[in-house]
């Protein structure tokens, strides 16, 4: 197998293997949770030694629990965006509105925040 800039790519690579690995929703309603919990085992084994990849959702077993099931990533997605998304139009709402309690609240602090650039090259 190759890769996008055409070079092989080994059997044994675990970037070949998040390829072409499974990624399998459990969802949100408990009754589909058991069930992922009876399935995702099965699924894991099946398909083993490719890793089986979860996308996290709300209410899904723990990390340590989904480990156990086999599960060898589990990803955000997009939720991560989506709440720091959330978070910023509700602190902005709060803000014309006059209310900025929340958001000097939800803060991290400067020097924090300039600590994050601190290492990065410049031209």
């Amino acid at each position: 197998m190759t890769h996008a800039a055409g070079k092989a790519v080994p059997e044994d690579s675990p970037i070949l293997h998040a390829a072409i690995g499974l990624a399998a929703p459990i969802r949100e309603a408990s009754d589909e949770i058991e069930e992922g919990r009876r399935i995702v085992p099965r699924i894991a084994a099946a398909i083993k030694p490719l890793p089986l990849n979860i996308m996290a959702s709300p209410d899904m077993p723990s990390i340590e629990a989904l480990q156990q099931f086999g599960v060898r990533r589990v990803s955000a997605g997009s939720a991560i965006a989506q709440a720091a998304l959330g978070c910023t139009s509700r602190l902005a709402a709060g803000f014309l509105a006059g209310t900025m309690g929340e958001m000097f609240g939800a803060m991290v602090e400067y020097g924090a925040v300039n600590e994050l650039f601190a290492n990065t090259a410049r031209d």
